[in-house]
């Protein structure tokens, strides 16, 4: 069973990083996409935290940006782009 990923965008951007990890009772590995702060990005910008917001539904951005923490499962239509995404680095 695929374990939910969590994703969480310190100061709803500002810090020029979006933090993922894995839902699990262990201690767990996070990865951190970074990029330029939200209120500076170009459109189109080329960076890993430009490209996974831009994956994101829009209501699932709009809880980014708000500072909460994003649960998704496997259910979520971006889940597997998202989780290749986390794999991958």
């Amino acid at each position: 069973m695929p374990r939910p990923l969590l994703l969480m965008m310190p100061n709803g951007g500002e810090d020029g990083v979006i933090l993922l990890w894995y839902a699990t009772k262990n201690r767990p590995k996070w990865v951190e996409c970074r990029g330029a702060p939200y209120s500076q990005w170009a459109l189109r910008e080329d960076t890993p935290m430009y490209h996974l917001h831009s994956a994101l539904e829009g209501w699932h951005a709009t809880v980014l940006h708000q500072e909460e923490v994003l649960m998704l499962h496997d259910r979520h239509p971006e889940y597997t782009a998202i989780a290749r995404f986390m794999e991958e680095t």
